[in-house]
């Protein structure tokens, strides 16, 4: 096996666990959760109606300007992002016991992600005293009744259902 296929598989199997933590906790909140997708979207389903896709990742230092951050990675393999809600999960990698060190979740609707975002930096030591775009979806666990609740009464069409995308604008 060589390295990059074992990288590969460790980053498979943290995701995996994030995603089992979610629906885990959705569930404690009184969600129906469960792994699995809607039209190919998400990584857990909320009441049989909401896509959810799992990010999660460690602090790590960039290479050139050695800065603390999280770095949440999207658009992989060409699939535009396309999950009613995002959740990033900060884990904190000096904890042995991966389930004592999720440090934050951000909870963020799908529509206020670009199609074509490829990633998103949460550029601090505690995630909880990050200030930046994403930090009013700090712990915003809400959120998803709010959705589920427009979804189930039509006034919001779930994005994996949504038929054409804005992408980019059309030059005139």
């Amino acid at each position: 096996m060589t390295t990059r296929t074992h990288t590969r598989l460790i980053h498979k199997a943290f995701g995996s666990y994030g995603e089992q933590h979610v629906a885990a906790h959705l569930q404690t909140l009184g969600y129906r959760a469960r792994l699995g997708a809607i039209a190919g979207a998400g990584d857990v389903v909320v009441n049989d109606l909401l896509a959810v896709e799992v990010k999660s990742a460690y602090l790590t230092r960039r290479r050139r300007r050695n800065y603390p951050r999280w770095q949440f990675s999207f658009h992989r393999n060409n699939h535009p992002n396309s999950a009613d809600i995002y959740i990033l999960l900060c884990w904190d990698s000096g904890t042995a016991e991966p389930q004592l060190g999720l440090l934050a979740a951000f909870v963020i609707p799908g529509h206020h992600l670009s199609v074509n975002l490829k990633k998103i930096d949460i550029p601090r030591i505690d995630p909880k005293n990050y200030r930046g775009k994403w930090s009013r979806w700090l712990e915003a666990w809400p959120l998803l009744a709010e959705v589920l609740l427009d979804l189930q009464t039509g006034t919001r069409i779930p994005l994996t259902d949504a038929a054409v995308r804005i992408q980019d604008p059309i030059p005139f």
